[in-house]
């Protein structure tokens, strides 16, 4: 079993939580973001692989800065060397 995420604890806990308590319009849209983040809510893309020709969907992000999703990736060791990892795919 896959450890839970902050997505995950928002989106079974999130809505009973935001009818009990009164949060700023700031706090309420991270948590969205949080929550669709890597979502089909936000849309994505196929890359195919130029060697194999394999596919996989890639899911757009939300881009928050408070998303640990999205800050994850910038800490990335393949990020600090100028590529994404995934040099053989491309998108389609």
């Amino acid at each position: 079993m896959a450890p839970a995420e902050v997505a995950d604890i928002f989106r079974i806990h999130g809505p009973s939580y935001r009818e009990t308590h009164k949060l700023p319009l700031n706090q309420l849209c991270t948590m969205h973001a949080i929550e669709t983040c890597r979502t089909a809510e936000l849309g994505g893309h196929r890359d195919e692989c130029e060697e194999c020709g394999h596919t996989k969907i890639s899911y757009n992000s939300c881009r928050n800065r408070h998303c640990p999703k999205c800050q994850f990736l910038k800490k990335h060791p393949c990020r600090r060397a100028g590529t994404k990892g995934d040099e053989n795919y491309t998108l389609s």
